[in-house]
């Protein structure tokens, strides 16, 4: 959704240069240049009040840079909602992933759990059946191992947990560090295309104004 956003301001402002029969090759990209930098909202004002000034009837610059500055922000709202609503669900799915298989994990802790108490059960039972004149030593036996299994198969829960959080943790730290030096390189390399477009920008303006003052003077 934000390329489609950023896909409608880029077709306003081609749609406003060509109604002011302004070259929208020319300075559409050298007007994102400036709405792209790292200025102030004032200065990023001055700086379109500049090149318009030139390019646009008498009176009409204000007017026209406030405009485009205002739909720019308006873009960047869009836009930061956009992101922010992309990032939620993405967090939401992970939420939803972790538990699933925290669930699946105790349920087959739980299965594993019962059939080796009705395994001991059965141990039990069939020794107990066999030497009749031990039978209360072996209720207190099987008692105690009941006991025993019980709070070892807590203790065994707990610690699966437990790792399991960890892992998750370590997990999501690694992946916001990755997410954060991709972000930063691409920072950097959009910083040096925006100076490499600009710079190739003015040179197609200096050429312009050059064919321009040059068509004066052959009139």
């Amino acid at each position: 959704m934000a390329s489609v956003v950023e896909d409608d301001f880029e077709e306003w402002l081609c749609t406003k240069l060509k109604a002011l029969n302004i070259d929208q090759d020319v300075f559409s990209g050298y007007i994102r240049g400036i709405l792209e930098g790292d200025d102030a909202i004032e200065e990023k004002l001055e700086a379109l009040k500049g090149v318009l000034v030139e390019i646009t009837a008498h009176g009409c610059a204000d007017a026209i840079s406030k405009e485009i500055l205002d739909r720019w922000e308006t873009f960047l709202k869009a836009q930061n909602n956009n992101n922010n609503a992309v990032l939620q669900a993405d967090v939401e799915a992970q939420l939803a992933s972790i538990m699933e298989k925290q669930a699946q994990s105790v349920v087959t802790e739980r299965k594993r759990t019962e059939r080796e108490v009705c395994t001991h059960r059965a141990a039990i039972l069939a020794q107990y059946s066999q030497v009749s004149d031990h039978e209360n030593d072996d209720e207190e036996d099987f008692e105690s191992y009941e006991a025993g299994s019980s709070i070892e198969t807590c203790a065994s829960s707990t610690l699966a947990k437990n790792t399991n959080g960890e892992d998750v943790v370590k997990a999501e730290k690694e992946k916001r560090d990755k997410a954060k030096a991709e972000n930063e390189k691409k920072k950097a390399q959009d910083k040096a295309n925006k100076e490499k477009q600009r710079q190739q920008q003015q040179e197609r303006k200096d050429k312009e104004k050059k064919r321009t003052q040059k068509g004066e003077r052959k009139r």
